[in-house]
């Protein structure tokens, strides 16, 4: 199953025009995914990423007015071709993070991504950027990266008292499987449509069987971040979570998705040897081969080279000598004999697939009898 990644308004995947400015804090914005940039002017912002679909998700704000409700204008442009967006303002004040525009069904490869945003000025407009998220190609690596689990995951397990993804019971537990070093949760009580009007509520979390922690929530919105868990050792993990609010009547709560954050580096055992030595050992390795190699050729080379130089015959003391016949007598005459492509250490010489066969006949030298022939053969 692939999972979407979420990409923090922070990351450097992101490049922001000068309009753009850092929040001051984050409870101006109700559900920010981690930390939001704002505009008040005409802004624009880019990034690129490796996938086949995209989305792009802030907030509004409007300072005062009678008219609701009200929307700015975005300009998206994908790959060069653009579209205007309406982005709607439903109430006064900051509305929860929405999805601003996305595109789905892109071919797979790099894409690139640019939103310009044109808030109203005489209405005191002012937008929120919180994430993208994208839909990465299969085999993409995961490390550092937050992924996006949605409520109709697998790894969920939901108890009694849900449909689907949504509960009005108090007690009504989920479990949620993962692989990381870090968990948040987002979702909230819902609220009628064009209301302002705020539902508190509370559930808790238990990590992989301990204490469990309380949360709260003070808005009606359904994409809060309602916990996020401290830094975790890199492995396996279960979340459990709680319903816990009791008011009468009781709100409906939905959960929206978990985000988990992966390990920062591709294994979870890190060498313990140092890296000079991991350089070194190979190398010492290498030179202790050859060397090896070096001594066994030159051995072997020594004994050829005895094997060719003498020879013993009947058991006399007297040694044979092959030498080159470069001053032959002046009644000796050479046979007929092939060219052999050895040379006097039987090295084969270039030119040539399979060696010569020496012949039946040699001359030798002794100082008793000079040069004679001898049937004497190679390997007889």
């Amino acid at each position: 199953m692939s999972h979407w990644l979420a990409m923090d308004d922070s990351s450097s995947d992101f490049q922001y025009s000068a309009d753009w400015f850092p929040s001051s804090g984050s409870s101006k914005v109700p559900s920010p995914f981690r930390s939001t940039y704002r505009a008040n002017t005409s802004s624009t912002l880019s990034f690129s990423f490796e996938g086949t679909s995209f989305a792009v998700y802030g907030a509004g704000q409007v300072a005062s007015s009678t008219n609701w409700p009200k929307s700015t204008q975005l300009e998206c442009s994908v790959d060069g071709a653009s579209v205007s967006v309406d982005v709607l303002i439903t109430a006064p004040g900051i509305s929860g993070a929405g999805q601003w525009y996305g595109q789905e069904n892109l071919s797979n490869g790099s894409h690139v991504v640019s939103v310009s945003a044109r808030p109203i000025d005489e209405d005191g407009q002012t937008l929120f950027f919180d994430y993208a998220a994208v839909l990465p190609p299969p085999g993409l690596s995961l490390i550092d990266k937050a992924i996006i689990f949605d409520s109709k995951d697998t790894a969920l397990r939901y108890g009694d008292g849900w449909n689907f993804s949504v509960t009005n019971q108090t007690g009504a537990s989920l479990f949620f499987d993962f692989v990381g070093v870090g968990v948040s949760m987002y979702g909230g009580a819902s609220s009628t449509p064009n209301s302002s009007k705020n539902i508190p509520g509370s559930g808790s979390y238990s990590m992989d069987g301990a204490q469990p922690q309380t949360f709260t929530w003070t808005t009606s919105s359904i994409s809060q971040k309602l916990f996020q868990t401290s830094q975790l050792t890199p492995g396996n993990h279960t979340v459990e979570v709680v319903y816990l609010s009791k008011v009468n009547p009781l709100p409906t709560f939905m959960l929206r998705y978990f985000v988990v954050d992966t390990e920062a580096i591709a294994s979870h055992k890190k060498s313990s040897v140092p890296f000079p030595v991991l350089i070194i050992v190979p190398i010492l390795g290498g030179i202790i081969v050859i060397v090896a190699f070096w001594f066994l050729r030159r051995h072997l080379r020594k004994r050829q080279l005895k094997s060719a130089s003498s020879y013993s015959l009947d058991g006399d003391d007297e040694q044979l000598r092959i030498e080159p016949l470069m001053n032959l007598p002046a009644n000796c005459q050479m046979p007929n004999a092939r060219k052999s492509r050895f040379d006097a250490y039987g090295s084969q010489r270039s030119g040539g697939i399979a060696p010569d066969i020496p012949t039946d006949v040699d001359w030798f030298y002794t100082k008793s009898s000079g040069y004679t022939k001898s049937t004497w053969k190679f390997g007889g």
